[in-house]
Parts: C-alpha cells; structure tokens; sequence
C-alpha cells in the first residue's frame, strides 16, 4: 500500500496501487463476458464513498469498481460492488493496533465477518449495483473534517445531527440487526 497525500501522487505510485484492483476487474469482467453467470460482485471500500485522507489512489481504485458494476447493469450483465468499512477481524488491518485505533477514534466503527458476508448475499440476491456497509459514528466523523467543510452528500446527515439533542440521526437503522435477522429473499 502506499498512501500518500494528492501533491506527492505520481503516476508510478498511482499505478502501483490502482493496477490490482482495476486490472483485475477489468479480466474477470472480460473473462466471463458472453457467458451465462449468475453473479457478479466486487468487494470495493468506503473510501470511495467517503474518501480517506492519504488513499486517493486507493479510492480511485475502489471508485472504478463501482463504476464497472454500474456499467455492467447498464448493460444488462449482473453486477454489483460492494463499498465495505474496515473489517472487524480479518483484512489488511486485522494485524494493525495502531491503525485500528486511529480508525475507531475518528468515528469509523469496525464491520463483523458475518455482517460483512451476509451483506454481501442480500446485495445479490437483491440485485443492487451498489451498497455500502459500514459502521460510522457520524458527529465524531464529522468532526474530523478539515475547516468545519462539510462534502454536499453529507448536508442530510449533519442537518440530521442537528436536529437530534443526543446525536443520533433519526432515519438511522441499526443495518446490522437487520441484516443478522433478514432472510436472502428479503
């Protein structure tokens, strides 16, 4: 990995960790066209919902997955992506204290192996192109942000915050719970 603020980004170290994943989805999606498959799912990142400091490279990867599970539904191939938050007990910070606690206190909760698992079945089965799944206390995410900016596609959840004395978002389900109780079909 090789995570760097956007000023320092060449094109060596774009490519280095761009090319994996990008290339990768680029053969399989090749691979399998004019075949009849069932499924079709990408495991992206939040961070290329949200961004992460110092991983543009690594959003830009993970935001081309998303983009070829869109290009494949429009279509008409299956497709979808999946934009998980870090997992609780296995990935690449699964051996990283000191990572996994900076993590937890800017707000980003840790996503369980079987949430994670079982999110990824109900998007199939659901047929939906893309989801996230992740796990945020959003007023300690939020208060990360540099200068107090607030990104346009986060004004709802703010406004929401301010709305609530005790911090919670009022149109927040608790998707775990949900997603622990729900039958593939649903």
């Amino acid at each position: 990995y090789d995570d760097r603020p956007i000023p320092h980004i060449d094109w060596e170290s774009f490519y280095s960790v761009c090319a994996p994943k990008v290339l990768g989805a680029i053969n399989l999606h090749m691979a399998i066209l004019g075949k009849n498959v069932n499924s079709f799912c990408l495991v992206s990142s939040l961070a290329a919902m949200l961004g992460n400091a110092g991983q543009c490279s690594y959003a830009a990867a993970n935001s081309f997955l998303d983009g070829l599970a869109h290009f494949r539904k429009s279509k008409g191939l299956v497709a979808a992506s999946v934009d998980f938050g870090p997992f609780e007990d296995f990935g690449f910070l699964a051996d990283k204290p000191q990572v996994r606690g900076l993590i937890s206190r800017m707000g980003t909760n840790f996503v369980p192996k079987h949430f994670a698992l079982k999110a990824m079945e109900n998007a199939l089965v659901m047929g939906l192109v893309q989801v996230g799944v992740f796990d945020i206390d959003w007023q300690r995410w939020l208060s990360q942000m540099r200068f107090g900016e607030v990104p346009d596609k986060l004004k709802t959840i703010v406004a929401n915050l301010k709305e609530n004395k005790d911090g919670a978002i009022s149109t927040r389900i608790d998707i775990f719970k949900e997603l622990d109780l729900a039958a593939p079909s649903e």
